[in-house]
């Protein structure tokens, strides 16, 4: 299977994916949100993006392993919850028995390293899911080390600067470049890197999340190049934060 074909299968399973978690994040309750061993938070959507995801590439691409974020131990101890995976799945796979599901689950267990092999984080971003702000479902193809093809999929994420249309996918092959996909008309359209620009008109992209980077070290970096305050992915922002200080 070529890369052209292996990018157009992270595309269709993503997109899918994409619209599963969208959904979920729309309704989601304070009660399917459970805790992990490491005491981030979980939700339904996380194994319902990894059970979808792992059902449709073994139908698209039987036999490549995959490494995953989540297992099937919390569904099989929680019936209620295994059942709401498996609705959520079967809007996407009808013919899908709850038994399937909790298999898919089990089947990310690969320790990954050599040969070649998926990797998927579900949902990258919990938190901002959970605060039905932004997140990702991202996937890849690995070969001995190497990244075949990716697949970024944010359906929280504007196409264009606030007030666009919300939700996109990225997506790139080795060696052919990378595009950006507009889930509500199907567009895609080939994105690159900016030219070389003077620093004092360039922003740069950090985590929300505090805990994930230092803000702090960002922002003095920044002031020294008198760069323009960092842009934090949320709903219908372009900047946050506040301006670095020139030094």
């Amino acid at each position: 299977m070529d890369l052209l074909e292996l990018r157009a299968i992270a595309r269709e399973v993503v997109v899918q994916a994409c619209e599963l978690t969208a959904d979920l994040q729309k309704r989601l309750l304070s009660a399917e949100i459970r805790a992990k061993s490491d005491l981030s938070p979980v939700t339904v959507a996380d194994f319902a993006s990894q059970a979808l995801i792992t059902l449709l590439l073994a139908a698209r691409c039987p036999g490549l392993p995959l490494v995953g974020e989540e297992d099937a131990r919390a569904p099989r101890e929680d019936a209620a919850l295994a059942a709401k995976v498996h609705e959520s799945v079967q809007k996407f796979i009808p013919e899908v028995t709850l038994e399937q599901v909790l298999e898919a689950l089990d089947k990310g267990s690969h320790p990954g390293g050599e040969g070649r092999f998926w990797v998927l984080d579900p949902i990258d971003g919990t938190k901002g899911f959970l605060r039905k702000d932004q997140f990702a479902v991202c996937l890849c193809m690995i070969d001995n080390g190497k990244v075949l093809v990716a697949a970024l999929g944010c359906p929280s994420l504007p196409v264009d600067p606030p007030p666009a249309e919300l939700g996109c996918v990225f997506l790139a092959a080795r060696g052919q470049g990378a595009t950006q996909l507009d889930l509500a008309s199907g567009r895609e359209r080939a994105i690159h890197v900016s030219e070389a620009v003077d620093p004092s008109s360039c922003s740069y992209v950090e985590s929300m999340e505090s805990g994930h980077s230092s803000h702090g070290a960002h922002a003095r970096i920044a002031g020294r190049l008198h760069m323009l305050p960092p842009i934090r992915a949320q709903t219908g922002t372009s900047r946050s934060g506040t301006s670095p200080p020139a030094r």
